[in-house]
């Protein structure tokens, strides 16, 4: 399963390394490294991302974002949201 997840996302966002995503839960959109999500299902745009513990800590979780940290599952929480988009680059998705 975890296998099939990966190809179909591999293919369907070839070298696009950065998503937008919608929080379900909030009023608010973020950009997030494509390696942060777990699961994506582009027919509906339902997934689920990791979500680090940066809290009050903007630049800490900019640098994440701009250098696609790999998450840890075990410290980081996994939210609900919407796939809005992907891109290649950093700068086109802001």
């Amino acid at each position: 399963m975890w296998c099939e997840f990966l190809i179909s996302f591999f293919f369907q966002n070839m070298s696009k390394p950065y998503c937008i995503v919608d929080f379900l839960n909030e009023e608010k959109s973020e950009l997030v490294p494509s390696n942060w999500l777990k699961e994506a299902n582009w027919e509906t745009r339902e997934g689920r991302v990791f979500w680090p513990p940066y809290s009050g800590k903007q630049k800490a979780f900019d640098r994440a974002v701009i250098k696609t940290l790999p998450p840890d599952p075990e410290k980081w929480e996994e939210v609900e949201v919407f796939l809005v988009s992907c891109a290649g680059l950093y700068y086109h998705c802001l």
